[in-house]
C-alpha cells in the first residue's frame, strides 16, 4: 500500500488533527501534530524519487511463501540510504526550530549520531533495544531517535514492500500472523467492501494484506477468546482484543462514512483507544506508525 500516495487526503486530515489538538480532544501536543505534518510533506515529496534494488537471491521461493514464509525477511530489506539521509537531516532541522524537550533531544542527536548506518541496521533488524538505550540520553523524548530513523526510512521501505507485494505468487487470504511480505506484525486493520473483508496494514513495509474475517491477526486464535469494543467519541473505529495472547489491534470501518482510511493518521487520531485497551490489560505488540 502506498500510504504516501494521497497527499491531499493526508494534509486535510492533518488540518483536522490540528483543530482537535487545539481543542484538547486529541491527547497529543499541537507541536507534535505540526511536526508530523512537515515530516509527511517531505516523505510525500521524495516518494517518487525512491530507488529500490532488491536482491532476487534473497527472496523466498513460491512453496515456502505459500506455507507462511514472507517474501523477504525484514532484515534483508533494501533502503535508499541517499534519500533516508536527506530526510533525516531535514527532519532534524525541523525539530531544532522547536523549543523544549523536542529541541533538546534533537540537539543531543545532532551531537552524538555521526554515523546513521548502525541506526538504520538496528531499525531494519527490529532491534528496539538499540533505540531504548539511546533514549536514556534524551529522557524527555526517549523515542526521538527511533522516530527520526523510522520516518526517514519509511518511503524506501514502503516502496520495496509495494514491489515485493506485486510479485507475490498468491494474493488471496493470508492465514499467518505476520505480514506476507516482510514478516512484521500489523499496525492497524480495516474492513472493506459490502462483505467487510478484513485487511491488515504492516507496521514495517505498509503492505495491505487480506486476512480471515474472524481470528486474532497475531496468534490466529478464532474461538470465544476474541472480543471487541467501540467508543462513541470515535465512530468508524473499533478495537479487536484477544483473550488468548492478550493483545489488541485497532480496526477502521469507514464503509458507511465519507472518510478515507489513512493508517498512519487513523492510528494517531485514536491514541485514546490505545489507552482504553491497555487499561483493560491488553498490549500492543507494535509501536505507532511514527515510532513512539
Amino acid at each position: 500500500m502506498n500510504i504516501l500516495a494521497d497527499k491531499d487526503a493526508m494534509l486535510k486530515r492533518f488540518d483536522l488533527l490540528q483543530k482537535e489538538a487545539e481543542s484538547g480532544k486529541l491527547e497529543l501536543p499541537l507541536e507534535m501534530i505540526q511536526l508530523l505534518q512537515e515530516v509527511c510533506r517531505e516523505q510525500v515529496r521524495v516518494r517518487p524519487e525512491i530507488e529500490v534494488q532488491i536482491d532476487k537471491r534473497e527472496k523466498t521461493d513460491r512453496d515456502k511463501h505459500l506455507n507462511g514464509v514472507p517474501m523477504l525477511l525484514r532484515e534483508k530489506f533494501p533502503a535508499d540510504r541517499t534519500r533516508a539521509r536527506e530526510l533525516f537531516n531535514n527532519f532534524l532541522r525541523f525539530i531544532l526550530d522547536f523549543d523544549g524537550p523536542l529541541k533538546d533531544a534533537a540537539e543531543v542527536i545532532e551531537g552524538e549520531v555521526t554515523d546513521l548506518e548502525p541506526c538504520w541496521r538496528a531499525y531494519i533488524a527490529g532491534d528496539d533495544d538499540f533505540f531504548v538505550r539511546f533514549g536514556e540520553k534524551t529522557p524527555q523524548s526517549p523515542r526521538m531517535l527511533n522516530f527520526l530513523i523510522q520516518s526517514s526510512l519509511m518511503p524506501g521501505l514502503e516502496a520495496a514492500g509495494e514491489e515485493l507485494n506485486s510479485e507475490r505468487p498468491d494474493d488471496g487470504k493470508w492465514e499467518f500472523g505476520s505480514c506476507p511480505v516482510c514478516g512484521s506484525l500489523p499496525l492497524m486493520g480495516s474492513l472493506r467492501g459490502k462483505e467487510g473483508i478484513r485487511y491488515m496494514t504492516c507496521s514495517f513495509c505498509h503492505t495491505d494484506y487480506h486476512v480471515p474475517r474472524l481470528g486474532c491477526p497475531f496468534c490466529m486464535q478464532a474461538d470465544k477468546a476474541l472480543d471487541y469494543f467501540t467508543a462513541d467519541d470515535y465512530p468508524g473505529f473499533r478495537v479487536d482484543v484477544c483473550g488468548e495472547c492478550e493483545r489488541y489491534i485497532k480496526i477502521a470501518d469507514f464503509r458507511e462514512m465519507d472518510k478515507k482510511h489513512l493508517p498512519l493518521l487513523d492510528d494517531l487520531e485514536t491514541v485514546a483507544l490505545d489507552a482504553a485497551a491497555q487499561d483493560q490489560g491488553y498490549s500492543r505488540p507494535t509501536l505507532s506508525g511514527w515510532g513512539f
